[in-house]
């Protein structure tokens, strides 16, 4: 009977202690202090609490692990997450990811990792693809160029409005293609254009680019994990050809080639706005 008594004890304590460390025993993988690659947030894991600091501001919450589908997330038990930021995703190298969710903020993007690898993830990489350095086609079916602008401008003209450009030329079935371009504002579309043009139009931004010689830059791309601002360039032509332009985060700070001559063949089409 004794010894009954003190298995059925020791069950008791083992029951105990797991109901107490249940919730944090899920995150104990994250527990300690995570830093934000893109910016000065800092996350602490105690147990099942997570103080979020920025600068000389924090706050506390109680979060929990929770599943959508194969994503994984943390969250707080707050209706609103965790206030500017959302829910914490998990990403599949153990790295947290969130976005900033004010409307009229900058769209941060968060991405923490934990201080021993932060260096590495600021530092600049060469992804560079070993792509053709010549185009032989004059036929586009696809043209896009995206320019993500946070402090940079790209040698772009002051009468620009300031904000993310967006430009992209289809093909399509007839034979014309629809050509739209999208300047984003902090909440609003500062300018755009969306109409169709022939085939001489197309012709002639390919053009365009054999004087800029950008096949020459073919596959060129440099990142880091610092997202804060980007460009992109790429075209798809009939013949199967492509050419890759990009790089992202503080690889991004410069641009290697004419922007500026770029956007200046749409320019007399776009009109301001703001659109809502």
């Amino acid at each position: 009977m004794k010894k009954k008594g003190c298995l059925f004890l020791s069950l008791l304590l083992l029951m105990g202690l797991a109901a107490c460390s249940g919730g944090a025993g899920d995150l104990q993988d994250f527990q300690g202090k995570w830093f934000d690659v893109n910016g000065e947030t800092v996350l602490e894991f105690s147990g099942d609490q997570l103080t979020v600091s920025f600068r000389n501001w924090s706050d506390v919450y109680t979060v929990h692990l929770e599943s959508e589908g194969s994503l994984r997330y943390i969250n707080s038990d707050k209706d609103y997450e965790f206030g500017a930021m959302s829910k914490l995703q998990i990403l599949d190298d153990g790295t947290l990811s969130a976005y900033e969710q004010i409307l009229d903020a900058e769209g941060h993007d968060y991405h923490f990792v934990r201080e021993e690898a932060l260096a590495a993830e600021r530092e600049i990489r060469d992804k560079s693809k070993d792509l053709p350095k010549t185009i032989a086609s004059r036929e586009i079916e696809t043209f896009s160029l995206t320019l993500k602008i946070d402090g940079v401008s790209y040698g772009l003209d002051e009468d620009w409005p300031h904000g993310n450009f967006s430009w992209s030329l289809e093909r399509l079935e007839d034979g014309s293609y629809q050509n739209d371009v999208d300047i984003m504002g902090d909440s609003y579309i500062a300018a755009r254009y969306n109409g169709t043009e022939d085939a001489s139009y197309a012709e002639g931004l390919a053009d365009l680019i054999q004087e800029l010689e950008l096949p020459s830059l073919n596959g060129y791309y440099k990142t880091n994990n610092v997202r804060s601002h980007s460009y992109y360039l790429y075209v798809k032509y009939a013949s199967g050809e492509k050419l890759e332009i990009g790089a992202s985060g503080d690889a991004a700070d410069t641009c290697p080639f004419d922007v500026n001559a770029l956007m200046a063949y749409v320019k007399d089409k776009v009109q301001e706005g703001p659109y809502f």
